[in-house]
């Protein structure tokens, strides 16, 4: 137990990792970081700080993982994630799932009009399409009619 709570502790184990878009820069522990400086200079320093096989390096390099960054170079800390993460493989293939819909939602509500027209588009050549292979029984059935 800490002399004070409120401080915080030295690991970063509940921190999630998201990339921006366009793929410049990402946001982890309430900072926005360049990609660049990210994978070259705060994960080195991070992982060097951890020890390898420490939660706090597990969690980190799992946020890496599903956010379709490359585990090459960090060494030992790579092969004691890869040793983990075998026996954990269904929590990481949730975590990627996570990250796959939360990128899907992100893009959805920065979307332009134009991204916005040409969905609205292919979903009205959607329903066209259905109504006009079933009739008006197959256009109830699959919008709710």
């Amino acid at each position: 137990m800490s002399i004070n709570p409120n401080l915080p502790v030295p690991g970063l184990t509940k921190e999630k990792l998201t990339l921006s878009p366009d793929l410049s820069s990402v946001l982890y522990a309430g900072q926005e970081i360049p990609t660049v400086h990210f994978v070259k200079v705060t994960v080195p320093s991070l992982l060097a700080f951890y020890g390898a096989g420490s939660a706090s390096a597990f969690e980190l390099l799992s946020e890496m993982n599903a956010n379709g960054f490359s585990l090459r170079g960090y060494g030992k800390h790579t092969d004691a994630w890869a040793n983990v993460v075998v026996s954990r493989r269904e929590e990481q293939a949730q975590r990627e799932r996570e990250v796959r819909e939360h990128n899907e939602r992100m893009a959805a509500i920065m979307a332009t009009p134009t991204e916005i027209a040409k969905a609205v588009a292919e979903r009205k050549q959607r329903e066209e399409e259905i109504a006009r292979k079933f009739g008006e029984h197959g256009h109830r059935a699959a919008f709710g009619g």
